[in-house]
């Protein structure tokens, strides 16, 4: 059974692309809030032109504020205007560069443009400054699809780190898998499995050793020959 799962989570259908990080409320000045927190409610319900102007009330109470700046370039790309948006995540980098989220926006409105050494170029600053799955996932995707040397070791940097979501961890299973790091997939791979609704028996530190044990080698190799 524990093999026959293995083979399901890995015909599943990847992450999609990440798209900006959520911003917290709390980074944007009093002043600004309630005109930053209804632009971004705007953006939810694809309501570009009041996020916009929103947003620009915002900014006259806060122009130095990165995270204004990034959700002006999320409104931007939604109306459709590429050029306004990279210059908007451009200035979200300038005034934060310490801030890991204004790499991973400026990152992602590279790569959607093709300027793929950029956006691995922004992505890495991101990792850099200790963004989460919102870079990690999209440089090795690009990784992936260039067929790069760097693609295994950026695979097993990143499995370095823990992850909860569980669509995360499929998607580094797979990867795992696929630069022959099969324990380390087995265990992502095992982790969604215990974390899969349903299989709440599997939780406790008993079944959950009794899952690990349970998984081969041979199995992974199968599902990955499959794919």
């Amino acid at each position: 059974m524990v093999a026959g799962a293995l083979i399901l989570l890995l015909g599943c259908v990847g992450l999609h692309r990440a798209e900006a990080p959520v911003v917290e409320p709390g980074r944007v000045p009093a002043p600004a809030r309630l005109h930053f927190l209804t632009g971004r409610l705007a953006i939810e319900e694809e309501d570009w032109e009041t996020a916009d102007r929103e947003l620009q009330q915002a900014l006259l109470f806060d122009p130095g504020s990165p995270w204004i700046w990034m959700a002006l370039a999320d409104a931007a790309r939604g109306a459709g205007e590429e050029l306004e948006e990279r210059r908007r995540a451009q200035e979200a980098v300038r005034l934060g560069p310490e801030i890991p989220d204004s790499w991973t926006r400026l990152a992602q409105v590279h790569e959607r443009a093709g300027d793929i050494r950029t956006a691995m170029e922004g992505y890495r600053e991101a990792i850099d400054r200790g963004a989460g799955t919102e870079a990690w996932l999209p440089l090795c995707r690009i990784l992936q699809k260039r067929d790069d040397p760097l693609y295994a070791a950026t695979v097993r940097e990143w499995a370095r780190l823990p992850l909860a979501d569980t669509e995360a961890l499929r998607e580094r299973g797979r990867m795992r898998l696929q630069v022959g790091d099969l324990e380390g997939a087995v265990a992502d791979l095992g982790e969604v499995i215990v974390g899969e609704p349903g299989n709440a028996r599997l939780r406790s530190e008993e079944h959950t050793s009794e899952l690990q044990s349970q998984f081969r080698i041979s199995d992974a190799v199968f599902c990955l020959k499959k794919k």
